[in-house]
Formats: C-alpha cells, structure tokens, sequence
C-alpha cells in the first residue's frame, strides 16, 4: 500500500426521523448516490429524550462521497427535510478504501 493516497471523500452523516428515511434515500438517488448504511439510532439532546414512542425513533443515515457533492447534500436536506423533518449532520473527511467503491 505504499505511495496510495485516496482520493478526497468525506463521510456524511444524516440524523433524523426515521419515517423520512425513505425520502431522503429518494433524495440521494437522485444525486448519483446508491448505496449507504442506516441504523436506528437512540440518544438525547437538545430538548431530551423524545416524549413519545408516538414520534417513532431517530435514524443515522451514513454515506462515502465525493467531496464535491457534500454541498449538494446539504442543499437538498436544507430545502425538503428540515423544515417538515428535524435532521441534522456532520461531515467528515476521511481516507476510504478500496477506493473504487466510493
């Protein structure tokens, strides 16, 4: 693995109602994204623990993408996610591998 340097990738991670995981996966296909991890995620913030299982449980969307799309990403979330749906996310650059799968 000598002299291999990655190509840039940032990891970007989606925390929001798991009912709209559906529609932000929509969302990502149609930015050329097929393929991320989901899993039901638990926690508390802001405003604590969530009051009821009526609201359902959160859910931590994580996908490896080209840097240049991460604005993308974001615009999307912005524009049909956060108003109706409380989502957040970070991004993180990172060194993936092997990297013909990112």
């Amino acid at each position: 693995m000598r002299g291999w340097k990655p190509p840039a990738r940032s990891s970007v991670t989606i925390l929001a109602p798991e009912n709209a995981e559906p529609s932000i996966a929509e969302d990502l296909k149609s930015l050329g994204i097929h393929a991320f991890s989901s899993v039901q995620a638990g926690g508390r913030g802001q405003h604590g623990v969530r009051p009821s299982t009526w609201l359902g449980p959160n859910v931590q969307i994580e996908i490896v993408v080209d840097a240049a799309i991460v604005d993308r990403i974001l615009e999307v979330l912005e524009a049909k996610h956060r108003k109706i749906n409380p989502c957040v996310a970070w991004i993180t650059d990172v060194d993936a591998w092997p990297a013909e799968k990112f």
